[in-house]
């Protein structure tokens, strides 16, 4: 019998993988050793997962979940159910991700498994902040830390570090973010792990300054990143290095780093991710960001964002504020007014509900322009106030002189402070 090994470091030879399990499939019937076949589709859906194929790894996890239950096979059942839910959260389908990480978590409970509970609460975790939900997320993560702390796992606390970078990030508390990320590295350089998880800590760093304009910073950790990683995780490391070109007024490398994410040209039919924390939503806000940089405002309002997010999400994408923002500024410059305030005043309401201060003090700020482009310039000043306000709150929040500074000194940030 074939068995996969989840490890951090892992790299997966998902052909190879996929030839082994068939064979020991047609063994495992052909003997009726129905754990081992339930064991053996719980694995052949691992492998679509790390080969992107989502909703054939869910037709083989239904398969694994069928047969446990009907042989009673519990651990068997849980340990489908936890996978399954990162398929689930890849295809957008959030409350079935999150009832199968449930039934899950009550098994880790009643057997005593505490690392497993404690991944379980970490990965139904991200599938809150994957829907903006962050104080529901961040109860889970105090709780998997907690039990991290207990049993003494560094590798299962650092993973709870690494989760709480997302909703950090969003806050505003942009130096509990580098602080969570920078005591990861240090654990990790403390136990000479360079491998596919010290990558993937770096990139999220580097996600982190890219979102909030440090470019320099942000390409240093992407290269970093991309020095150790493999090809399973490269598309997503290449978008943090398209974001940093587009803030470095590098159009051309970012459009070519930003692409393989996509399967068509010009960034239509975007693939499906894994949540990965912050890096999950990065494709499309480099890509509204790329075009915004390019003046193609038309293919800004080709984007159909009324779907975005919403297969049976029950709630808004966490990456629509930022969507919303770039569409009003696009149909700002285009010199429809009316429109622009829609976008970006859904936007708000949006980002409000999230608590996102990362995205409201931008959308405040385009919508003071709008405002005083109508002449309603009391309301205009109001709203500029507002996004100093925010500006203000995440300069105070930077951690550190030097992040503090080079947040202030962000183009559109100095923009922002000016205006009058």
């Amino acid at each position: 019998m074939v068995t996969i090994h989840s490890t951090i470091g892992g790299r997966p030879d998902t052909a190879i993988a996929r030839s082994l399990s068939e064979r020991s499939l047609a063994l495992a019937q052909q003997i009726g050793d129905h754990p081992s076949e339930a064991r053996i589709l719980w694995n052949d859906m691992l492998i679509e997962i790390l080969a992107g194929d989502y909703q054939k790894a869910l037709e083989f996890g239904e398969r694994s979940f069928q047969i446990a239950r009907e042989y009673g096979l519990e651990e068997q059942i849980a340990f489908t159910q936890q996978d399954a839910a990162r398929a689930q959260v890849a295809l957008e389908q959030f409350p079935e991700a999150k009832e199968s990480l449930e039934g899950a978590r009550a098994y880790w409970r009643s057997s005593g498994n505490q690392v497993m509970l404690a991944d379980n609460l970490f990965s139904t975790a991200g599938v809150y902040y994957a829907q903006g939900e962050f104080t529901e997320g961040n109860t889970l993560v105090s709780e998997g830390l907690e039990i991290s702390r207990n049993i003494g796992s560094d590798l299962l606390e650092s993973v709870g570090l690494i989760t709480t970078v997302h909703a950090h990030a969003e806050a505003g508390d942009l130096g509990l973010a580098l602080a969570a990320v920078g005591e990861v590295l240090e654990r990790l350089s403390a136990s000479n792990d360079a491998g596919v998880f010290a990558a993937m800590v770096r990139a999220t760093g580097s996600a982190v300054y890219g979102l909030y304009g440090l470019a320099d910073m942000a390409l240093e950790q992407a290269n970093l990143a991309t020095s150790v990683a493999n090809v399973t995780y490269s598309a997503y490391f290449r978008v943090l290095m398209a974001l940093a070109y587009v803030h470095l007024g590098r159009l051309e490398e970012a459009e070519e780093a930003l692409q393989p994410m996509y399967h068509d040209s010009r960034f239509e039919s975007k693939r499906n991710l894994e949540y990965a924390g912050l890096l999950t939503y990065l494709p499309d806000i480099v890509r509204g960001e790329l075009v915004l940089a390019q003046e193609d405002y038309e293919q800004i309002l080709r984007y159909d964002t009324g779907s975005d997010g919403q297969n049976g999400a029950g709630g808004r994408s966490v990456v629509l504020p930022d969507l919303l923002r770039a569409r009003g500024e696009a149909l700002l410059a285009l010199g429809r007014t009316g429109e622009a305030w829609e976008a970006l005043s859904e936007a708000r309401d949006i980002a409000e509900r999230h608590g996102s201060r990362r995205t409201l003090w931008g959308i405040y700020f385009e919508m003071s322009k709008v405002a005083s482009a109508e002449k309603r310039f009391d309301e205009s000043q109001k709203l500029r106030q507002r996004s100093k306000e925010l500006i203000d709150y995440i300069a105070d929040h930077c951690g550190k002189p030097e992040i503090r500074e080079g947040f202030l000194n962000t183009p559109k940030v100095r923009q922002a402070l000016a205006a009058e």
